[in-house]
């Protein structure tokens, strides 16, 4: 038992993690305010000079350290840098727009092809139009995908299993999604920011596959609701919440942190 009277019956990892993951590069360092201030300019000029929108640009960098360490005697640590820039164009009087977001743990700016999909899109939308009643084909956009995504990631966690909310308990193995879906979670991939070997808990991160072409793989989670069903841990206790928040005041949750869609055999 914790000192607050919560029951805790699983073990903490004793393991350390391998290391040997890129998480860090010096280079974001010298990318500072001046750097910053230039890119964002280069963006609002470029998307001011190419559309009618209401541009929006922004950039900033962190760099962050996370420690865990138990009385079982892991004790690991890993360092990130991050450099996030965005911009976008909104269309004049409505909340809405075309904007994207590039990161990497140096600096790097908004690619052009980036700024170039921005244009095209944003033009692309000035046309309003009145589709006819009834069922029409819709194209989600990426910002769309977190509406989305975030129904699959409560549905394949234990802890929505447990609680007997989940309408994926009892099919996996079975093809319950279009066999054009492939979702898969990967802390392990350190060609973007954020890759780490142990989740938040000191469990060691693998490549998780949640739907292999349509096909339901299973459920993730972490330390408690692997104990509370009798699994393995997957590697998959963070702190967060859904929407955020600081983490030191939350509690490790079942979650899926580095959520990928396979790209497809179509372009835009």
């Amino acid at each position: 038992f914790l000192a607050g009277g919560v029951e805790a019956r699983f073990s903490l990892p004793s393991t350390k993690a391998p290391a040997g993951l890129k998480t860090f590069d010096a280079g974001i360092e010298k990318a500072g305010s001046p750097v910053l201030v230039a890119e964002c300019a280069r963006m609002a000029e470029e998307l001011k000079s190419r559309t009618k929108g209401e541009i929006t640009a922004g950039a900033w960098i962190s760099e962050e350290t996370l420690r865990i360490a138990n009385t079982k005697g892991f004790d690991a640590s890993v360092r990130w840098s991050d450099c996030v820039v965005r911009a976008g164009a909104g269309f004049p009087g409505s909340a809405s727009g075309i904007f994207r977001l590039s990161n990497s743990m140096d600096f790097a700016g908004m690619p052009q092809a980036a700024l170039d999909e921005i244009v095209w899109l944003f033009n692309a939308g000035m046309r309003e139009v009145e589709p006819e009643g009834g069922r029409i084909k819709v194209l989600f956009m990426p910002d769309a995908m977190l509406a989305l995504a975030w129904r699959l990631m409560h549905g394949a966690s234990a802890k929505s299993v447990y609680e007997k909310v989940s309408p994926l308990a009892g099919k996996a193995g079975e093809k319950v999604f279009s066999p054009e879906l492939s979702v898969t979670d990967h802390p392990l991939d350190d060609s973007r920011p954020g890759a780490r070997v142990f989740d938040d808990e000191g469990t060691a991160s693998a490549k998780f596959r949640v739907v292999e072409k349509g096909v339901f793989q299973g459920f993730y989670n972490d330390l408690h609701y692997a104990k509370k069903l009798g699994e393995r841990p997957t590697g998959h206790g963070y702190r967060t919440a859904m929407w955020g928040g600081y983490p030191l005041e939350l509690k490790p949750m079942p979650w899926l942190a580095h959520l990928r869609i396979e790209p497809g055999t179509k372009s835009l």
